[in-house]
C-alpha cells in the first residue's frame, strides 16, 4: 500500500497548535476545529517558514517548500524534528516546482522537482502523530518575490491567492508499486467526502499525488502575504543523497 504525499511525512510535525492570537507549545485547539475555521486562522496568521530541496545536482532539481503556521516560526522550526504526538493542529503546505521568483499556478498533479512555475498547496490537519485530513487547493497562484537561492534572500516575500473546493474530499491513501531503482507509481487513490461517501481516483501520469480534488460551485478563498523565515530543520535528509536539501541563504 502506497501513501499520498500528506501521509508520507515530508511536512510532518511542523507547527505548533492553532489558536487565536498565538499559543504556547503545550496548548491544543479543540479537535472539532473545522477546515474552514483553520483556513481563517491560518490566513490571518502571516507566519511562514521555508526551505528548498534538491532532487538532483543544483540548480536543475531545486524546488521550494513553504509552510504557513499560526505559531512563531522559531517555535514551528524547533518542533519539526520531534513533534509531540499528542498535538492537534492545522497548517498550509506549499511546494513550488522551482526556486526562482515569479507566479506559480496551483496544480493538482505533482510539481516536486519539475522546474515548472506550478505549485501544490494543501491545508493539512495533523493529530496524535498522524495526518488526519488533506484538503488540496484546486486553483489560484503563489507569487514568489525573489529567487530562494539568491545570496541574501533570507526572508522572501510570498503572496498566496488560492481557492479550495466547497465540498472537499479527503485523500486517505494510494495503492501503487515501487521498482528496484526506487521509482514509484500509483494506480489509484481512495477518497472520502465530509458525508462519509467513499470514492477512488487516479493521479495524472500515475504520480503519487493528489487526485481527490473535491467539488462545489462556490470555492473557499485563501489570501495572505508573508515574509518567510528560513528553517533548516525542514531539511531532514543528508546532502549528497539523490534527494537532499540545499544550504539556506545566510
Amino acid at each position: 500500500m502506497g501513501h499520498s504525499r500528506f501521509l508520507g511525512g515530508i511536512a510532518a510535525g511542523l507547527v505548533s497548535c492553532v489558536c487565536a492570537g498565538g499559543c504556547s507549545p503545550g496548548d491544543r485547539p479543540p479537535q472539532s476545529l473545522s477546515r474552514d475555521a483553520a483556513i481563517a486562522q491560518l490566513s490571518a496568521s502571516g507566519n511562514a517558514m521555508y526551505s528548498f530541496r534538491l532532487t538532483g545536482p543544483y540548480p536543475g532539481g531545486a524546488y521550494g517548500h513553504f509552510v504557513i503556521v499560526t505559531s512563531a516560526p522559531a517555535v514551528a522550526c524547533g518542533r519539526y524534528a520531534g513533534p509531540d504526538v499528542t498535538d492537534d493542529y492545522w497548517f498550509v503546505d506549499i511546494e513550488l516546482g522551482d526556486v526562482v521568483k515569479g507566479v506559480y499556478v496551483a496544480a493538482t498533479n505533482s510539481v516536486t522537482g519539475t522546474k515548472s512555475m506550478a505549485a501544490n498547496v494543501s491545508i493539512l490537519h495533523r493529530t496524535s502523530g498522524t495526518y488526519a485530513a488533506n484538503f488540496p487547493a484546486t486553483s489560484g497562484t503563489v507569487t514568489l518575490a525573489a529567487d530562494l537561492a539568491s545570496s541574501g534572500t533570507s526572508s522572501p516575500d510570498v503572496d498566496i491567492d488560492i481557492r479550495f473546493p466547497t465540498e472537499a474530499l479527503q485523500q486517505l491513501g494510494c495503492e501503487g508499486w515501487t521498482a528496484k531503482d526506487g521509482s514509484r507509481g500509483v494506480t489509484s487513490c481512495e477518497c472520502v467526502s465530509a458525508a462519509g461517501t467513499m470514492s477512488t481516483c487516479v493521479p495524472d501520469s500515475g504520480l503519487d499525488d493528489y487526485c481527490c480534488t473535491g467539488e462545489g460551485d462556490h470555492p473557499i478563498s485563501f489570501v495572505t502575504h508573508f515574509a518567510a523565515v528560513p528553517c533548516s530543520a525542514m531539511c531532514r535528509v543528508t546532502a549528497g543523497s539523490p534527494d537532499y536539501c540545499s544550504s539556506l541563504p545566510p
